[in-house]
């Protein structure tokens, strides 16, 4: 099945109430759609926030709320079986912070308390024992970090940030896996060698490599984001106080030109490119005529954008 194909289906369902998305898919893709699932009975649109379609094409991961509960929930996409993976309990204020495939039978989520109590930040690793039936089973992370991203086309394996040491935890990156995350213990793993000073929010391009980083300068409220280049030198991108501005790097789409998240020149925050040699924003790719777009997300395989999140109400909407 052309996974694809489903990722069109599943974003063109919320298109207009829920979801904007921008296709890199084909005219042809369009037209057999229908020919694929009944997409009128596998969700209600209405009770949905976030998707994500396996690398595989089987699965699909939702997150959302019925009757005023946060759910996260697992479904085909060749039928309209689903399952409960977790829901909250009356009156328990919950918000997904991340989530993602790490392959195509194992995902992660990570969630946080509204208002953001100190060490309220939960994660689990779901494997899916059994595709068809929907067997699962759920663990919880030991590990105290979160996942920057999973890596392409290998089974198993994530970028993970981890505060290790028994009093000073420090900041470290690893290329890991699900049983280390598990058990907090990165012996062994690969250690990411080109850190930078007082860095923090490490981030991937599309092909899983970190390239981007942040510092904060506590005396000046300044932001600044670098770039990781191919002389694993860092590049400063820019500076900026994050009480009047936003910009954020997200990902890598042509030589010298990145895609970045900014309101510097609209007053909505919006997908722009951003030259990498002169330092300045370029064309607008995509605004959403209502709200503030908070991130991107990538077709790693292919590498190219395929959908945007934004802030409805204070839920994140993909």
């Amino acid at each position: 099945m052309n996974r694809r194909v489903l990722l069109y289906i599943f974003k063109s369902i919320l298109y207009g109430t829920l979801t904007t998305c921008f296709s890199v898919y084909s005219l042809e893709n369009m037209a057999n759609v229908q020919n694929i699932i009944p997409v009128k009975t596998l969700v209600n649109s209405r009770d949905i926030s976030q998707i994500d379609v396996n690398p595989s094409g089987e699965l699909v991961v939702m997150s959302g709320h019925s009757k005023e509960r946060f759910q996260l929930k697992l479904l085909t996409t060749d039928s309209t079986k689903e399952t409960l993976i977790f829901s909250a309990k009356k009156g328990e204020q919950l918000r997904l912070y991340r989530f993602g495939w790490i392959d195509s039978k194992r995902f992660y989520f990570t969630l946080i308390k509204k208002y953001r109590e100190a060490g309220k930040y939960v994660s689990w690793v779901v494997e899916v024992i059994d595709p068809k039936s929907l067997r699962f089973k759920k663990s919880k992370l030991s590990a105290q970090g979160y996942v920057i991203d999973a890596l392409p086309l290998q089974e198993n394996k994530v970028v993970y940030s981890a505060r290790t040491g028994r009093y000073n935890r420090k900041v470290k990156v690893y290329e890991t896996n699900v049983e280390s995350m598990l058990k907090d213990n990165f012996k062994g793993q690969a250690k990411f060698k080109h850190k930078l000073s007082d860095g923090y929010n490490y981030r991937t391009d599309h092909n899983g490599d970190i390239r981007f980083a942040s510092t904060f300068d506590e005396d000046t409220f300044v932001v600044t984001h670098w770039y990781l280049d191919d002389d694993n030198d860092w590049e400063e991108l820019y500076n900026y106080d994050p009480s009047d501005n936003k910009f954020w790097p997200v990902g890598v789409i042509a030589k010298n030109k990145l895609a970045v998240l900014s309101n510097l020149t609209t007053d909505k925050v919006s997908l722009f490119e951003f030259n990498l040699d002169s330092k300045e924003l370029g064309e607008l790719i995509y605004q959403h005529p209502t709200y503030d777009l908070t991130s991107v997300n990538y077709d790693k395989i292919k590498g190219r954008l395929k959908s945007v999140t934004y802030l409805n109400s204070g839920e994140r909407k993909t």
